[in-house]
C-alpha cells in the first residue's frame, strides 16, 4: 500500500501535484492517464522520493521490494543489455532466471548489444526485462507502451498479465490507454494537479 496525504510538487513556481491525498492498494493494477506534461512522471518521482515535495508518502514494503525506471532514465551508453540484467540480478538479490526473461522478451538479438545501439522499442523491452529481473511486488512504470510496434505491445501486454495473475501491484503511467486499459483494475485521471479515480 502507498499513501499520499496532502502531497504537494512545485517546479519554477508551477505547482505540478495540488495536495494529493490518495491511497494506493496492494495487489491491484492502476493505469494513471493524463495529457503530455500534466504531471504523470513527477507523479511517479514523487513516490520514488527522487523530487522535493511537501506532504507525507508511507509505503507498507521495504524500499528494494519496490521498482520504478524513469522514462528518460540516462543508461552509461557502453554498457550491454546483460551487463545491467546480471548488476540487477544481484543489487535486488533475484530469483529469477535470466535466460528465461529474454526468451520470453524475444530480445536475444541484441541484449548483448550496447545500450547506445537500441531503437526505442527495443530500449523499451529491456526496460520491461530490468523489471522482470527485480522480481519486486511494486512496479511503477512511465510510459513503457510508448514506441512499441503490435508484435512487441504484445509482449508487453503478456508480461503485465502474468504480473498482475501474480498479484503484484502495478502503477503503469501513460498517455495511450487504449490496449493497456483491459488490464487495469482502477483508472486514475491526472487533471489539474489532482488524482480523479474511476473503475476500469
Amino acid at each position: 500500500m502507498i499513501t499520499l496525504k496532502n502531497v504537494q510538487v512545485s517546479f519554477h513556481e508551477q505547482q505540478i501535484l495540488r495536495d494529493v491525498s490518495y491511497v494506493f492498494e496492494d495487489h491491484l493494477f492502476y493505469l494513471i492517464t493524463a495529457r503530455n506534461g500534466a504531471g504523470k512522471t513527477t507523479l511517479l518521482n514523487t513516490i520514488a522520493n527522487l523530487v522535493p515535495y511537501n506532504g507525507d508518502i508511507t509505503f507498507n514494503l521495504k524500499s528494494d521490494d519496490f521498482f520504478y525506471i524513469p522514462h528518460d532514465y540516462q543508461f552509461i551508453p557502453h554498457m550491454t543489455g546483460m551487463d545491467y540484467y546480471n548488476l540487477y540480478w544481484s543489487l535486488w538479490e533475484s530469483k529469477a532466471d535470466l535466460t528465461e526473461i529474454i526468451t520470453a522478451l524475444k530480445i536475444n538479438d541484441f541484449i548483448n548489444k550496447k545500450i547506445s545501439e537500441y531503437s526505442l522499442g527495443m530500449r523499451q523491452l529491456f526496460v520491461l526485462g530490468l523489471y522482470l529481473v527485480s522480481d519486486t511486488q511494486l512496479w511503477m512504470m512511465d510510459e513503457l507502451n510508448n514506441g512499441l510496434d503490435n508484435e512487441n505491445l504484445n509482449v508487453l501486454l503478456e508480461q503485465l498479465r502474468i504480473a498482475k495473475k501474480a498479484q503484484r501491484t502495478i502503477l503503469f503511467v501513460t498517455h495511450q490507454t487504449e490496449d493497456v486499459s483491459r488490464l487495469a483494475d482502477i483508472v486514475v485521471d491526472l487533471t489539474g494537479g489532482t488524482l480523479h479515480e474511476r473503475m476500469a
